[in-house]
């Protein structure tokens, strides 16, 4: 039965009108006001609160809002009368028509009014896209009203709510070509990249059309031009809106944020999490040939601290750019240099004589050849372990042989098993009598427990340290004037860097699941945490060139520059400390 109350509601609602002698202010309230209460009308039908004459009359009243009362608030707001300024936590409205979603979280999304229906920059991380939903409300907007859906990129706090607003609103959803393959096939590795998961229903994500550089997409009174930006990933789009006589640029994370700049921290992990630092130069270059945008928004606004100016002009637009330009070419001049060296499974030759065999049931195997001698060190996989070794020799284009010498990080099964399936090593050298020891009788096993042993002929020193309350070893050489130091456990790869592009300041996050891992690991006792930072001492003694981990998690790079050894071992010291009074 209609409720006459909401009825009359409605009638005075459909009658309002703004008078020409309010200010602009005044005017933009008395609209806010009136959508608010038709969304309450929207609220007590949700509710079941109100007849479906009642839900009728506000999806009419909705649908006239979207033709008439967004563009006569346009008509009456100038553009200076819109916050040059944007805290990124919150939701704003930043131009005419252009909502700014900071209260999604990790990334923003942004809505942009059109003559056509609305076009949506992003979508968030949740497949429900209920948070979205609410925040469409709070500006008086509806998801089934979105015509057009642009995805930035292929990172799952960017596009997982894609589905949901597709299957509300029938929307085009676009997103760049070369990160076609990951969305359509749900690609859960490169989709989350380092970060934690979350929730996540393992669906591909749909796109109807897929973009290229310098793509237009028109919707009525709005223009939007397509920019390729790869780097951050293969198909990283910035696009570029023009509406009212505004030049907006929405930058996802080629530039992530107004404190930080480009995201530029894939080119310095894995290429397997598909950053690529040559591509991101040339984007960046790209980026500063052009005229700045009006105005500024990127895809990580909550990373700022403060309130920031959206509005950019050349000197900003270089601050932003600049740094990371630099950052990028010291990242490509010494991949030239030394050769992208990145430990993700893929066998690689790292220097001269030195080699990175992948891994086996997660533990690394690596290689020396010496005057003459083939040292490996790790002995992970059981019987399977001789054969490995010769495919990853075929796959470098060596020929294979017996190892004279096996060099152990760790003596338990999971580092020492497969020394069963070789015969004939003459040598072991092993913190502890192995586990699993060598099958053939004329093996030496050699155990070392005091620090700095070397073998002469080699020119390897040891390190005793040890790890969850059992011993273990380091080993450091030179190779080519470099120092090379190969770790058991300690210490793990769990740190991740952020520049401020303005101050240089750094600030780190802690990469997951890998940080809860070592915690785990260490909660047994207080004497683990305790041996845990005596063995990161010792290491910090040392200044390696090359780093070569028993367990490179995150694909790292090989390779270590500026300040990165001691970055790692306070990040560790930092993860673990707190732990000791825990376990007491």
């Amino acid at each position: 039965m209609k409720n006459p109350k909401t009825t009359s509601d409605a009638a005075a609602l459909l009658n309002t009108k703004t008078s020409t002698r309010d200010t602009p202010s005044e005017q933009d309230a008395k609209h806010r006001a009136n959508a608010s209460r038709i969304a309450l009308l929207f609220v007590s039908v949700v509710c079941g609160c109100q007849s479906q004459e009642d839900a009728d009359l506000a999806k009419r009243l909705h649908t006239q809002r979207l033709r008439t009362e967004s563009q006569s608030i346009s008509d009456a707001i100038a553009p200076k009368d819109y916050p040059s300024n944007w805290l990124g936590t919150r939701t704003t409205t930043v131009a005419p028509g252009v909502h700014a979603f900071g209260d999604l979280q990790p990334s923003a999304a942004f809505a942009i009014e059109s003559s056509e229906g609305v076009i949506l920059i992003d979508t968030g991380l949740d497949e429900n896209a209920t948070r979205l939903r609410e925040l469409f409300f709070s500006v008086q907007l509806r998801l089934e009203d979105v015509r057009y859906v642009l995805l930035t990129h292929a990172h799952y706090d960017h596009v997982f709510g894609a589905n949901k607003v597709h299957e509300v609103s029938n929307a085009v959803v676009c997103a760049g070509a070369e990160d076609y393959k990951v969305l359509s096939s749900a690609d859960r590795f490169a989709l989350f990249s380092l970060f934690p998961k979350t929730e996540f229903s393992g669906n591909p994500i749909r796109v109807d059309r897929q973009l290229h550089d310098g793509d237009v997409i028109e919707s009525g009174d709005v223009t939007v031009r397509v920019i390729g930006c790869p780097g951050h990933t293969p198909g990283s789009m910035c696009y570029l809106v023009e509406k009212e006589g505004q030049r907006i640029m929405f930058a996802g994370d080629v530039i992530a944020s107004l404190n930080f700049g480009p995201a530029t921290y894939p080119v310095h992990i894995s290429p397997r999490y598909r950053g690529n630092a040559v591509a991101y130069l040339e984007t960046i270059n790209r980026l500063l040939q052009m005229e700045p945008p009006d105005l500024l928004l990127t895809g990580h606004p909550r990373q700022q601290t403060r309130s920031e100016s959206i509005r950019i002009d050349s000197k900003k637009w270089k601050e932003l750019l600049e740094p990371a330009k630099q950052e990028l070419q010291i990242a490509v001049d010494r991949q030239n240099s030394d050769g992208p060296d990145f430990l993700d499974g893929v066998p690689k030759q790292i220097e001269k004589g030195l080699y990175y065999f992948g891994e086996l049931d997660g533990i690394a195997v690596y290689g020396l050849i010496r005057s003459d001698r083939f040292v490996v060190f790790n002995a992970p996989g059981g019987d399977r372990f001789a054969d490995f070794l010769k495919a990853q020799c075929k796959t470098l284009q060596l020929d294979y042989r017996t190892p004279d010498m096996v060099l152990l990080t760790s003596n338990t099964e999971t580092h020492s098993s497969g020394l069963k399936s070789l015969a004939g090593v003459s040598q072991v050298v092993t913190p502890q009598l192995p586990v699993t020891s060598a099958e053939s009788s004329s093996t030496k096993i050699d155990l070392y427990e005091e620090d700095s042993k070397q073998f002469a002929d080699l020119a390897i020193d040891s390190l005793s340290i040890s790890h969850a309350g059992m011993p273990a070893l380091a080993f450091r050489f030179s190779v080519k004037k470099k120092q090379v130091l190969v770790t058991p456990s300690v210490p793990r790869n769990i740190g991740l860097w952020w520049v401020t592009r303005r101050n240089g300041r750094t600030k780190r996050s802690f990469v997951e699941p890998q940080t809860s891992e070592l915690k785990q690991e260490l909660t047994a006792s207080s004497q683990r945490v305790k041996d845990y930072l005596d063995s990161l001492q010792k290491l910090s003694e040392f200044r390696p060139d090359i780093w070569l981990p028993t367990l490179p998690r995150t694909g790292q790079n090989a390779n270590v520059y500026d300040q990165q050894w001691s970055l790692t071992l306070d990040a560790n010291r930092d993860a673990v400390t707190h732990l000791i009074d825990s376990t007491e």
